[in-house]
């Protein structure tokens, strides 16, 4: 099902209570309640044994404001590292990888703070995912991966040093690589 965004797409935004985040030391907001995929999609184990899944706050600011967000249909089955949905961003098209395997039970979307809903196949399994704290220090590591996706082969650095990522990162990105720099940084599969 396609979707125009209006907002961030079930990124970092969600339902917040005081002191449930946690800005990261790369400015990143990085919400306690959730663990994180290498593929900067996060999940939150939700009490009736779902998982909500969304972009992490580095993705949403690559991405920007997609054009469009295409979700499986309820009922449809994802599969990690298969894609859990696409996103559309100017001449970009990108997957966002699953970060668990299961079964689509509702489509979210800005409005409800998550992208999907998903029942788990099985036991989750969380071992391959990052705590809050790991991905705090992660995406520090992931801005310095970014220079180089986006310095290209020239090895010439494409971001400044020092203070915080703005909040739409994706403009940095020339449309030329925009492809490839979305894809690089979302281990699209």
């Amino acid at each position: 099902r396609r979707r125009d965004a209006a907002d961030r797409h079930g990124g970092a935004g969600h339902e917040a209570g005081p002191g449930d985040r946690h800005r990261g030391a790369a400015g990143f907001d990085v919400p306690t309640d959730r663990l994180y995929h290498r593929g900067h999609a996060w999940l939150k184990p939700l009490p009736d044994g779902t998982v909500a899944i969304g972009l992490d706050d580095l993705a949403s600011r690559l991405v920007g404001k997609p054009d469009a967000i295409v979700l499986p249909e309820v009922g449809a089955s994802v599969s990690e590292p298969g894609p859990a949905l696409r996103l559309r961003a100017g001449k970009a098209r990108v997957r966002v990888a699953s970060p668990l395997t299961g079964r689509v039970v509702e489509q979210g979307g800005p409005e409800k703070g998550f992208l999907l809903r998903v029942v788990p196949e099985g036991e989750l399994d969380t071992r391959a995912l990052l705590t809050p704290r790991e991905a705090a220090a992660w995406f520090s590591r992931e801005l310095d991966r970014l220079q180089l996706a986006l310095s290209g082969t020239s090895g010439v650095p494409a971001l400044a040093d020092g203070g915080l990522p703005v909040e739409d990162l994706g403009k940095a990105i020339p449309e030329a690589d925009r492809d490839r720099v979305l894809g690089e940084m979302l281990l699209e599969s």
